[in-house]
């Protein structure tokens, strides 16, 4: 994985599978009798990985200039939303799987990618250049 910007993507990628470890055994150690709650995060943690994954091998492909084409792009995007809109789905249907949870789990990468970002604006705001 590359760098974009001030973004290190296999450091935030390496931070969001730590993130949902963390979260995936507290909750499970919580909610050890409803363990929905933890099954809502791991499937919606899984599918944020997966969906990570996917979109930066597409941005890759099209930013290399490689022979990937729009139509190549659409097709992972189409992929991910696929994959997305399954494990709500899913969530949703059964009852042995949180939805709440699965949403944060979905939203995970983001959550990790905003923590970042404000990390680097307080050091920023603490140690002017």
């Amino acid at each position: 994985m590359s760098k974009y910007g001030d973004f290190e993507i296999s450091s935030i990628y390496d931070k969001a599978v730590k993130y949902f470890l963390v979260v995936s055994i507290v909750l499970f150690s919580l909610f050890y009798s409803d363990v929905s709650y933890a099954l809502g995060f791991v499937l919606g943690g899984v599918a944020c990985l997966i969906n990570f994954s996917l979109l930066v091998n597409s941005l890759e492909g099209m930013v290399s200039k490689t022979t990937y084409s729009k139509a190549f792009f659409n097709g992972y995007f189409s992929l991910r939303l696929v994959l997305v809109l399954a494990v709500l789905l899913g969530a949703l249907l059964l009852e042995s799987v949180n939805l709440f949870t699965t949403v944060i789990g979905v939203l995970s990468i983001k959550i990790v990618i905003t923590w970042e970002v404000l990390l680097k604006h307080i050091n920023s705001l603490k140690n002017p250049e």
